[in-house]
């Protein structure tokens, strides 16, 4: 994965959780001198002014229950005791800025932002259990995916595959000598390969690799070696159609050493 990649997954978690866990919402209004047992009309009459513009205390005259009616949604009013006074929680939560427009108003071009951004608010409020979910479900995919791709035998990324990345000295070594052997257009070549593979016989002296697919059997018509001259081991090069196809090194430990580290 991409450090891009990465800083943006980071960013919709951190989004995610600011919002589930920032949401304007009033969950409850705890009075120091009340007593949790008052009664509904004199409680209405309490909570009234603590509430958001439009927000209507409703209850019973024949009991103790007592609700909130805001933006067509009720709220009902639990009790607790706090200290040497109580606390009245709503449920769910009441939302503080949710935007209220006439029936017959139209919002124009500067409310809209506002009207959207109080009903995520709201949604939020309900829901905020959602985002959280959702956020840890990212948080765990991207760090899945990121440690996958370091697992032992988890296929290398493009640009650790690249040959002039994994080896730099035979890159270069192969350019020079192909260019002295008459072979400019298959210099050129060299350092734009990737290795996909590697031989896989078990010889201990093998560290032949492939920058295209291997063949099923023999390579067929257009196939031709280019035998090299390098100064340790052996170099020769596959190629088909005039594309680099395979090299075969052999009695070459460093570049064994390399090739089994990147592809075990």
């Amino acid at each position: 994965m991409t450090l891009s990649l990465r800083f943006r997954a980071l960013v919709v978690v951190a989004c995610l959780s600011f919002c589930s866990c920032g949401k304007k919402v009033l969950s409850s209004v705890c009075m120091p001198n009340v007593s949790s047992e008052v009664d509904g009309i004199t409680l209405m009459v309490l909570l009234q002014p603590k509430l958001p513009d439009g927000a209507i205390v409703n209850g019973e005259l024949t009991s103790a229950r007592v609700w909130v009616v805001y933006s067509n949604r009720r709220y009902e009013i639990s009790r607790r005791k706090e200290g040497q006074g109580a606390c009245f929680d709503f449920n769910p939560p009441i939302p503080l800025a949710v935007a209220k427009l006439s029936a017959n108003a139209r919002p124009g071009a500067n409310q809209r932002p506002a009207v959207v951004a109080d009903r995520l608010a709201t949604l939020l409020s309900d829901y905020w259990y959602l985002a959280v979910i959702l956020a840890a479900l990212l948080f765990l995919f991207f760090k899945r995916s990121g440690s996958a791709a370091e697992e032992p035998g988890a296929a290398p990324r493009a640009e650790q595959t690249l040959l002039i990345s994994v080896l730099p000295d035979l890159t270069d070594e192969l350019e020079k000598l192909l260019t002295s052997k008459g072979e400019a257009d298959l210099a050129g070549q060299v350092p734009r390969l990737r290795i996909v593979d590697r031989c896989r016989c078990g010889d201990d002296f093998c560290s032949t690799f492939y920058v295209q697919p291997k063949p099923e059997g023999a390579y067929g018509p257009g196939h031709r070696n280019v035998v090299l001259d390098p100064r340790v081991g052996t170099l020769v090069l596959d190629v088909v159609n005039e594309e680099i196809a395979a090299i075969e090194v052999l009695y070459r430990d460093d570049v064994r050493d390399r090739l089994h580290a990147l592809l075990p």
